[in-house]
């Protein structure tokens, strides 16, 4: 394990999803969701949220909770994405899995 070349985590954060790059990323990944504009309406008015004064987008589209762990060869190594946005990936399995996605480096790579 001494030669290890560290793998780069990719975490989508609904706290990034009004960004439009982070629109962007999440949509690559095939984690968003439309929220129907019914409910848009509902959360505006039932419960103060504006997702489109708080976006400034008016696509509606959210992330689902999604953590991914890509090697530096650009392979997906851990893939978990779940809808219920409520249930989110415990750090200690994130840490878990990254651990196991290691690719072993060749002995006279150079370390980052």
């Amino acid at each position: 394990m001494k030669h290890l070349i560290p793998v780069a985590v990719a975490i989508v954060l609904s706290m990034n999803a009004h960004a439009e790059d982070s629109k962007l990323a999440a949509k690559a990944f095939g984690i968003t969701f439309k929220v129907p504009d019914e409910l848009v309406a509902k959360y505006k008015s039932d419960y103060q949220i504006d997702l489109e004064a708080a976006s400034g987008q008016n696509h509606h589209l959210l992330p689902h909770p999604a953590v991914f762990i890509v090697g530096r060869d650009g392979i997906i190594r851990f893939a978990h994405v779940n809808p219920d946005y409520k249930s989110r990936l415990d750090p200690a399995e994130i840490l878990k899995a990254a651990g196991e996605s290691a690719v072993p480096a060749e002995p006279d790579s150079p370390q980052p």
